[in-house]
């Protein structure tokens, strides 16, 4: 039902007029007098668009109203079964969303109205975006394949997020070298993979998951299996990087084809934890590592700045970015621009190259 406009066509005054369902009786409403057309026009589009949203709301008696534990219950179904998500990811999200639903007394998706949502995010200062994210992707997932009553205004509402920490100072060549020569010290299985992360940039609990038969041998490629992206993406480790490879030749030699790729200074297989994640590799790199490196920053001791340094080595030879996501397991592309970072000795380097560029111009206009 629609609202209309009731008034002189041309003089005025005019008002907006509408039925709304009041206490499961239909009431007619109406509005304040208005002078001008324009204002009747725009009140009567913003009545709609009120109606409109209570109309979603409004569970239709043909649909079964269900609780927001199923509707989880065979998102996460419906997700794996498709292969859109991995497992770890999707128990992390039924896990944050069935907590805050609980904490917040949301039984159905008709509850979760985008003035809830703000109500909930004005009193949670930080940690918001990501439920925020989740709880948009569920509903227009439970409408369109549940029929499940929702707000429009939930799907508008923006995934705020805090402001980005600065990332931190570019490793050097020199640092990379030592933590690598230092890593080598614990085995070569153990350094190979930390020198693997600082050429190539793949996630640390990726690397963690790689078995022997991830490395073809004879076409000289290596695969991801089981990444975040849900894609096995391969690329060479050959040319400038065969002393790489000859690693990974030693390292598989004579191996089980499902035993791990690397292993840790224990030789067994690097442990990771439900939601995904590299913990183990992560700490015992800082203690074992970065914490025994001379000159490091506290900001430069973790695992991730490996990460940066690959990418941003990558980038500065100019590889574009749908490449780099075959060496890193990366889907969304435009990821990369959080781990390009720098360095005083590249901000330098760019000094000289400017000042270099400076002087063939200075000369070029002499020689004229």
């Amino acid at each position: 039902m629609k609202a209309w406009i009731e008034g002189p066509k041309r003089t005025g005054p005019w008002k907006v007029r509408w039925r709304e369902l009041v206490d499961g009786a239909m009431s007619k409403k109406a509005s304040r007098s208005f002078t001008n057309k324009a204002d009747a026009e725009a009140e009567r589009d913003a009545v709609d668009l009120r109606l409109a949203n209570l109309a979603a709301l409004r569970p239709n008696p043909r649909d079964a109203l269900m609780s927001l534990t199923t509707v989880l219950a065979r998102w996460r179904e419906s997700s794996l079964a498709g292969g859109r998500v991995r497992t770890p990811y999707a128990d992390e999200v039924v896990g944050i969303l069935t907590a805050l639903c609980e904490r917040q007394g949301w039984k159905h998706t008709n509850d979760i109205t985008a003035a809830a949502i703000e109500q909930w995010r004005t009193a949670k200062d930080r940690g918001h975006s990501k439920p925020t994210a989740m709880l948009k992707s569920l509903l227009r997932w439970a409408r369109a394949n549940l029929r499940q009553p929702i707000d429009p205004q939930v799907l508008e509402l923006p995934t705020r997020k805090p402001a980005p920490r600065p990332p931190p100072d570019l490793l050097t060549h020199e640092q990379v070298a030592a933590i690598v020569a230092r890593a080598y010290t614990f085995g070569e299985g153990v350094g190979a993979a930390i020198e693997h992360l600082s050429l190539f940039g793949c996630r640390p609990v990726d690397l963690c998951r790689l078995c022997v038969s991830d490395w073809n041998r004879r076409t000289r490629t290596l695969t991801l299996r089981d990444t975040k992206s849900n894609t096995r993406p391969s690329h060479p480790i050959n040319g400038p990087f065969e002393n790489h490879a000859k690693r990974l030749d030693r390292l598989t030699l004579g191996r089980a084809p499902d035993a791990p790729l690397f292993v840790s200074p224990t030789g067994s297989a690097w442990k990771t934890d439900p939601k995904g994640c590299a913990r183990q590799m992560v700490d015992w790199y800082q203690i074992h590592i970065t914490d025994h490196i001379p000159g490091l920053l506290r900001s430069q001791r973790g695992i991730q700045c490996l990460k940066d340094y690959a990418i941003t080595t990558l980038d500065s030879v100019d590889v574009d970015d749908r490449t780099k996501s075959l060496f890193t397991g990366h889907r969304t592309l435009g990821v990369f621009a959080r781990y390009k970072t720098t360095n005083r000795e590249r901000a330098e380097d760019a000094l000289r190259k400017l000042s270099r560029a400076k002087t063939q111009k200075t000369r070029g206009k002499v020689g004229a």
